[in-house]
């Protein structure tokens, strides 16, 4: 679930399970993938920097390892938005909807 926008942490006006929304602040086009999920997850890890793994996982309906994964570098390691969005890309997390 996605509730903020990946790109600039904006709240959305409606939550996204599935789909391909643009953000009303940035204008920018996301969809409901893996990249797009721990991307907004990032910018409310740093929205509310107290949370933790199992407060995150439940915010954002990710899983145990991916808030941990999130947690990780951005709650801990303090990767900035383009930080952890290079270290995405470098592992290979993919922005395209896998059914």
């Amino acid at each position: 679930m996605i509730y903020l926008c990946p790109f600039c942490g904006d709240q959305l006006g409606q939550e996204l399970r599935d789909g391909v929304p643009d953000c009303s602040h940035c204008h920018r086009v996301f969809n409901s993938s893996k990249y797009h999920q721990l991307l907004a997850a990032s910018w409310v890890m740093r929205k509310c920097p107290q949370a933790d793994v199992e407060q995150l996982a439940h915010s954002t309906k990710l899983s145990s390892e991916d808030a941990l994964f999130v947690y990780t570098w951005v709650g801990q390691e303090l990767y900035t938005h383009d930080d952890f969005q290079a270290h995405l890309k470098k592992l290979g997390v993919s922005a395209k909807i896998v059914p």
